[in-house]
């Protein structure tokens, strides 16, 4: 009778793994915007992302010391796309058939809809450019996150929620 219920048991949780593993297996994948230090080989930021949303850069020209933005934007196949560009200063010149729509708005030069597919975008840290990054209407200052001439890869990346949960439990 004790053998009896023990294989009852046995089959009992090895049902229950089967079904959480399949459960596992059909968790839905997430979008991330996975912000990667390069040269530390160091993941430094994810986050879920949708169509529509938007990011940005900034430096200050190392000549003219004015801001230089640009805009991205993941589009509905969760592509980076290049959508603007703002410009104070003609410093570091400009090219002479800019993608996208040119206008003068406050005083800065402004190129909209550019809409340039970006697979990988590689941002090389400058101190003296003074770089952030702009997410979610929160400025990251990028001296104080790595290293003078580190090269960041901000990408799409699609990943298992079981990877997202990794990286938070590893972040903290």
């Amino acid at each position: 009778m004790i053998l009896r219920s023990s294989f009852k048991l046995k089959l009992f949780f090895i049902m229950i793994l089967f079904i959480l593993f399949f459960f596992i297996l059909n968790i839905p994948n997430v979008h991330v915007l996975e912000i990667k230090n390069i040269d530390k080989k160091e993941i430094l930021f994810q986050e879920k992302i949708f169509s529509g949303y938007i990011f940005a850069t900034k430096i200050n020209h190392s000549v003219q010391l004015s801001p230089v933005f640009e805009f991205f934007e993941i589009d509905k196949n969760y592509n980076i796309l290049l959508t603007k560009t703002i410009i104070k200063d003609l410093g570091w010149g400009m090219p002479s058939n800019p993608e996208g729509d040119f206008s003068y708005q406050n005083g800065e030069m402004v190129i909209e809809n550019i809409n340039k597919k970006i697979p990988t975008l590689i941002f090389r840290v400058s101190y003296i450019t003074k770089p952030e990054l702009i997410l979610r209407g929160r400025i990251y200052d990028l001296r104080f996150l790595v290293n003078d001439s580190n090269a960041l890869e901000i990408k799409s990346k699609k990943i298992s929620v079981i990877n997202r949960i990794y990286f938070f439990l590893m972040k903290k």
